[in-house]
């Protein structure tokens, strides 16, 4: 069972240390494989533990190269002795509401007050016995200490938990957030396209910011209900029960045992019969956030037509995609362009996925379109992914003088064959279309930019989504 430290590690760290002189032996030990083979008490692995995580909580303003090794010091040490670092158990935590505001299959939702701030209280379900509370209490352990250790505008903030308020269970605490998450938000506040599109953007601040993390993130659930509203109207992701971090290339034994909301979870982790997958884990939350703007866009859910799960499991293997309405984005070219983005989170081809950095980018473009689109920023008329991009043979390339014509290829699962486009240079150089999504012809640097410049023998295969690509 998962426990809380006895009391004396609520005082001063040095009161339960009988292994080491000091905290910079701890942490020198933490940083080697040696750290693994210590035997310590319950009582000496929270005190570790809550060194190593208040060192951890210095590294977001200073770097430090051993930040995983502790990361994985404390998960071992949790593992082994099923206990918390001891700041994490909040006390003063009061119970507001008399019933339960909200519940779903494992926890229901209180509403409290810690010190003067309202807070939600998470209170898990413990009516199971035997190994089934005991794979609750791993599955608690797991998400906070995950939980614990994010800190950005667009992920909800971790305050604790507490083991008294609703004993024998236990409390997840985290801000209370009044408007709910983005679904109900947006029903209740009539959002115009511009304000979807903000709220877009958020929520891909909030993935790039998790995939960016060493090691990445990957949330495991992305969708509306997970994406909560702040008093100041900003996305927070929440819900990091089934977040795991992205050590290593997927392969059979990820997709075997994988959970998710099925109409937002990525073919690879439908299909029954598990094979090798080339890829990032973090790929599964792009595909989901595509299926998150499908649904803040509509308002419905993916596949909402489809009362049961299994017909769009069944649908998704064939690879059946939601097809956005056009009604819902009136702009003839941005709802084309928000579609090809839509196309590229959902391709089955795994590597040619775009990544957070590159849905990021290409929302912004769009939203700043919809807010000023008396600038000279044409609209995007593809979309590229570096990732899933192939040097392009010499054969393909055609110079005459000043002119050079590039033949751009979309992959298998792409709408478009094949399309040129014609560039001027004055040198042997070309502006490449790198990482997020290239508006018209002017921003592949004929107006004198010079951020993405690439020699002749440097030039890489273009995916293209549009096929009305104009032609200079």
């Amino acid at each position: 069972m998962l426990i809380q430290a006895s009391n004396k590690l609520s005082g001063p760290l040095h009161s339960a240390e009988p292994y080491f002189s000091n905290k910079t032996q701890i942490l020198s030990l933490a940083a080697t494989d040696a750290f693994h083979e210590k035997s310590f008490g319950k009582d000496e692995a929270a005190f570790v533990m809550e060194v190593l995580q208040t060192e951890i909580d210095r590294m977001r303003t200073h770097k430090n190269a051993h930040k995983r090794r502790y990361l994985k010091s404390i998960r071992h040490l949790n593992h082994v002795h099923k206990v918390l670092p001891p700041s994490m158990f909040l006390k003063g935590l009061v119970r507001e509401s008399s019933t339960a505001v909200a519940g779903g299959g494992f926890a229901d939702i209180w509403t409290g007050r810690l010190d003067k701030q309202r807070v939600c209280i998470k209170v898990l379900r413990f009516f199971q016995q035997g190994s089934d509370r005991e794979a609750l209490l791993k599955a608690l352990s797991k998400e906070v200490l995950l939980w614990r250790q994010l800190n950005h505008p667009n992920i909800l903030p971790f305050l604790g938990i507490n083991t008294e308020l609703f004993s024998p269970s236990f409390c997840i605490v985290s801000p209370w957030m009044s408007n709910g998450d983005i679904m109900s938000y947006a029903r209740n506040s009539s959002l115009d396209l511009s304000t979807k599109l903000e709220h877009t953007i958020q929520i891909a601040e909030g993935l790039f910011y998790l995939h960016g993390l060493d090691p990445p993130v990957v949330h495991g659930d992305i969708k509306g209900a997970n994406i909560l509203i702040s008093d100041e109207r900003r996305c927070c992701l929440a819900d990091f029960g089934l977040s795991v971090l992205d050590t290593q290339s997927m392969n059979p034994a990820h997709t075997a045992s994988v959970q998710g909301s099925l109409r937002w979870l990525a073919p690879e982790f439908i299909n029954p019969t598990p094979m090798p997958i080339q890829g990032r884990l973090t790929s599964r939350d792009i595909y989901a956030f595509g299926c998150t703007v499908f649904e803040i866009l509509t308002g419905q859910p993916p596949f909402s037509h489809h009362n049961l799960d299994i017909s769009v499991a069944i649908d998704v293997l064939k690879g059946v995609r939601p097809v956005l309405p056009s009604l819902v984005i009136p702009k003839e070219d941005v709802f084309k362009s928000i579609c090809a983005m839509l196309d590229s989170c959902w391709t089955e081809e795994i590597k040619h996925r775009p990544d957070a950095r590159d849905v990021l980018d290409f929302l912004k473009h769009v939203h700043n379109l919809l807010r000023y689109p008396e600038q000279e920023l044409e609209l995007f008329s593809l979309f590229t992914v570096l990732n899933a991009a192939e040097k392009v043979p010499k054969s393909s390339l055609s110079v005459t003088k000043r002119d050079v014509i590039i033949t751009l290829l979309a992959p298998n699962g792409f709408r478009t064959i094949v399309a040129e486009i014609r560039m001027t240079s004055s040198t042997a150089t070309l502006f490449q279309m790198v990482k997020y999504p290239v508006a018209s012809l002017s921003l592949l640097g004929l107006r004198g930019s010079q951020r993405y410049r690439r020699t002749l023998p440097q030039l890489w295969l273009m995916h293209v989504i549009e096929t009305n690509i104009p032609i200079l």
